[in-house]
């Protein structure tokens, strides 16, 4: 390869002699300079799957789910995940709708300990939702009589 651009043994017209190095030296066009963090996305792959964040993660398949701390209180949100091909224990995570980067998020099965630690205190630190704790659950009854559901009760902060 070196050889090719270095040197002008080989036969290319539109080059009037000079090996392809030489060329782009003499060539006078400016460059534009890329925006470093508009590039990275097109390093990114996108199989345009849509997915839930469930309370496990997003799942990616083959029992496999992604999980990240600002996921927490997001179960049910709709998002596409992309990812670089050679690093499949973390991706990056969009909004289904809009398109909006939302965060990163990394295999469950390769967080670490400090990962771990930010999803657990991220679960702590926000309160459930109202629907999460009134949502109706069915009391097991005694044999021979009928299931009774509990009254709706409204959380205090969403009154």
């Amino acid at each position: 390869m070196n050889w090719r651009n270095t040197t002008t043994d080989h036969d290319i017209d539109r080059l009037d002699g000079l090996s392809p190095l030489e060329s782009w030296l003499a060539d006078a066009t400016p460059l534009q300079e890329l925006d470093v963090d508009r590039l990275w996305m097109f390093t990114l792959e996108d199989d345009r799957a849509h997915r839930k964040i469930t309370t496990k993660g997003v799942a990616r398949g083959r029992g496999r789910h992604d999980v990240a701390d600002w996921m927490v209180g997001l179960v049910g949100a709709r998002v596409r995940l992309r990812y670089m091909p050679n690093h499949d224990h973390e991706v990056e995570v969009f909004d289904l709708a809009t398109g909006k980067h939302l965060g990163w998020a990394w295999l469950a099965d390769q967080v670490t300990g400090d990962q771990v630690g930010r999803v657990q205190g991220a679960a702590i630190a926000k309160p459930p939702s109202c629907a999460a704790i009134s949502k109706p659950r069915t009391v097991p009854a005694a044999p021979g009589t009928r299931r009774r559901r509990p009254r709706h009760q409204r959380c205090a902060w969403a009154r």
